[in-house]
């Protein structure tokens, strides 16, 4: 949602509605190179 404020500006409000990370998956974030993606799929 953006809204433009009194003061001349724009306020962005974003809300996550996933369903998280398992433990697993949160003991590696910052593993270099660490994804949940299938080979050959996405980019991010």
């Amino acid at each position: 949602m953006t809204e433009v404020t009194d003061n001349n500006s724009v306020k962005v409000k974003i809300t996550d509605n996933g369903y998280g990370m398992t433990e697993e998956v949160r003991q590696k974030i910052f593993d270099h190179f660490f994804t949940t993606k299938l080979i050959g799929y996405g980019i991010g």
